[in-house]
């Protein structure tokens, strides 16, 4: 009886393995934020990249689940606005977490709350 393979998504196994972004970028020859566009499927690997990626995370290209890591980001439309206001209050660090658990980087979160990325990763 043929065994099935196990399944995961990039982010999943590069977990699984104990490797930091920095370590998985380094085994696949990209840079740090290369590999996060990969991990978050902000980026799709063409298929020498996707084998590199298979062959660095010591699994088969057909375990890698590419399908949840291409999942499309919601649009600005379906996440929550913005409050209104100054600087980090509660309610807007509440949708600034809404909108990094989406896929939002960083800099777009604190682009939106006109705040400095070293302001918002003090409240985070």
């Amino acid at each position: 009886m043929a065994r099935t393979l196990e399944k995961k998504t990039l982010t999943d196994w590069r977990k699984t393995r104990g490797l930091s972004v920095e370590e998985f970028a380094e085994r696949i020859e990209v840079s740090k934020g290369a590999a996060g566009d990969y991990l978050r499927g902000r980026k799709e690997p063409g298929v020498l990249r996707a084998i590199r990626m298979a062959e660095a995370l010591g699994v088969k290209v057909e375990q890698i689940a590419w399908d949840a890591d291409m999942a499309p980001r919601p649009t600005a439309e379906q996440l929550p606005a913005m409050p209104e206001g100054e600087g980090v209050t509660p309610e807007r660090l509440a949708v600034a977490r809404e909108w990094l658990a989406a896929g939002a980087t960083k800099v777009e979160v604190a682009r939106a709350m006109n705040v400095s990325r070293a302001t918002l990763y003090a409240h985070l």
